[in-house]
């Protein structure tokens, strides 16, 4: 089963676990990582390598905020030393939802389904 790590600026990860506690009746194999004012980067990188340690025998998909970011960029990094770990970022919750029950899947596979749908969820209003 892929283990999630929600991880961004703020309370990003601490704000889209509570989004899917609501819609879901339960929420399990979900890691937060909230990248606080007070943290800097080797704080981060303690917290990221955690979650990896963690999860070490498991597939584990790290979703952050977004693109460049530090988290994404401390995640990107220390994944290149894991094969079990995958980085996205710029996913939303409806791509999240989505990928939830497909967790048994191969990460790969949930990755591509993440990509597809978060492309897929994005409209606008009042359309001319």
């Amino acid at each position: 089963m892929v283990h999630f790590a929600l991880c961004g600026h703020g309370t990003y990860g601490s704000s889209l676990k509570e989004s899917l506690q609501m819609l879901l009746p339960a929420v399990e194999s979900v890691s937060v990582i909230d990248f606080d004012k007070t943290m800097d980067a080797t704080d981060l990188t303690t917290a990221v390598l955690k979650v990896i340690k963690d999860n070490e025998n498991t597939p584990l998909l790290f979703i952050c905020d977004m693109v460049g970011g530090a988290p994404f960029k401390v995640c990107a990094m220390q994944s290149l030393d894991y094969n079990n770990v995958r980085v996205i970022a710029g996913t939303n919750l409806a791509s999240l939802l989505e990928v939830y029950f497909q967790r048994e899947n191969d990460i790969d596979d949930v990755v591509q389904t993440m990509i597809q749908t978060s492309k897929e969820s994005i409209d606008y209003y009042p359309k001319k």
